[in-house]
């Protein structure tokens, strides 16, 4: 049985930190050899390694994880699980049109908007909390 703490039991935290490192750092080792290839480049900036929106295709992804496990929540935080079902499906449109919409630009060689890679990143960082959320909210 696993010991319980004030902050929660020891299989939430471990399910927490196998989402995060194998969904979410495991989806980011692209980026991280990117990241390897273009670091010695002149004038190298940390955001060229994301900034033609490669964190869309990644929060949808995980956006897509996040919601099948809302959908599967049984539990009675049904408030909560509501708010969070908004806010995942939310993201998931939102990276899902974007993602679409600058692979559209990069196959035609249109030039790609300059707010694409922070955009991409506020979206990216939405999506982890919400991802974190959701695996929360599973045993409640």
């Amino acid at each position: 049985m696993a010991t319980t703490h004030f902050y929660g039991d020891a299989e939430r935290w471990n399910r927490l930190l196998l989402w995060l490192g194998f969904s979410v750092l495991m989806s980011l080792a692209p980026l991280g050899i990117n990241f390897l290839l273009v670091r010695g480049e002149a004038g190298f900036n940390f955001a060229k390694t994301y900034d033609k929106g490669e964190l869309f295709l990644i929060a949808t992804a995980l956006c897509a994880d996040a919601t099948g496990r809302l959908f599967n929540h049984k539990g009675n935080t049904k408030v909560l699980t509501t708010l969070f079902m908004i806010v995942t499906v939310f993201l998931l449109c939102w990276s899902t049109i974007e993602c679409g919409l600058v692979a559209r630009q990069v196959y035609l060689d249109q030039p790609i908007s300059l707010t694409i890679g922070s955009d991409s990143l506020k979206c990216f960082l939405g999506t982890v909390c919400v991802g974190l959320g959701a695996i929360l909210l599973e045993d409640s």
